[in-house]
């Protein structure tokens, strides 16, 4: 779930949230491409004067515990299609976030229908690195973002993860990208990654440690942190 309070040109006049992937309780998984719903608090639904691909909420104001659900068609380039269709995607325990910057919502790891196999995520199609998925919310045409490292260097990519938190900075503009379940058991890393608007990729950092002192020892979590909460304090 992810909730755009924010355009790239402006606030909104009445926030949107939006839910995307997931899996039923028959245990199916519902792909991104074709599952994305949009809620309305307190609104009507839909702004019907409103023309444009992706309208804003009616302003028409109701009370607290009203709202309307709508689905929205989304699509996909045919490089991206393809890649996704191998995958057979669904985004299952995955993580997402809204770019208030470029008004885009950004997917990073997951489940697949394949299975609870830590190698198989949603994001690793075509040959890109960890690249993640991004929903153009005024177009709402998916694309794939693939690292601006080399996929022959693992290390300058986040490894493959599933159960995780994904947060945007909007101050700092950058993806967080932390804990999860990855092949192996690792204390929870942080990754750091910032849209290159000129290469149209990311650059990955992962985010070292402070030494311990002595009024601050170093403490690690515990390793395999899956499904934990995180928060992001904007400063």
């Amino acid at each position: 779930m992810v909730t755009r309070t924010t355009t790239a040109t402006g606030k909104l006049q009445i926030p949107q949230i939006y839910l995307l992937g997931g899996r039923t309780k028959s245990g199916s998984f519902n792909p991104l491409t074709s599952s994305v719903f949009k809620f309305c608090p307190q609104s009507t639904g839909e702004d019907k004067a409103d023309t444009s691909t992706n309208p804003q909420c009616d302003p028409l104001v109701l009370d607290s515990f009203s709202g309307r659900w709508t689905k929205k068609t989304t699509t996909t380039t045919a490089p991206l299609a393809a890649a996704l269709s191998s995958k057979a995607s669904g985004s299952f325990l995955g993580a997402a976030t809204h770019d208030s910057k470029r008004d885009k919502i950004v997917v990073f790891g997951g489940m697949t229908p394949a299975g609870y196999d830590p190698s198989k995520k949603i994001t690793q199609a075509s040959s890109s690195a960890n690249g993640v998925l991004e929903l153009d919310l005024t177009t709402l045409v998916w694309s794939q973002v693939p690292s601006c490292a080399s996929s022959s260097v693992p290390s300058a990519n986040p490894p493959e993860r599933y159960a995780h938190s994904l947060h945007y900075d909007s101050v700092g503009q950058r993806l967080l990208l932390t804990g999860g379940v990855q092949a192996g058991t690792t204390p929870p890393d942080l990754w750091i990654g910032v849209f290159d608007p000129t290469n149209t990729c990311y650059t990955w950092t992962a985010a070292p440690t402070a030494a311990a002192t002595p009024t601050q020892p170093f403490v690690t979590p515990q390793s395999a942190r899956a499904a934990a909460a995180t928060v992001l304090l904007p400063s």
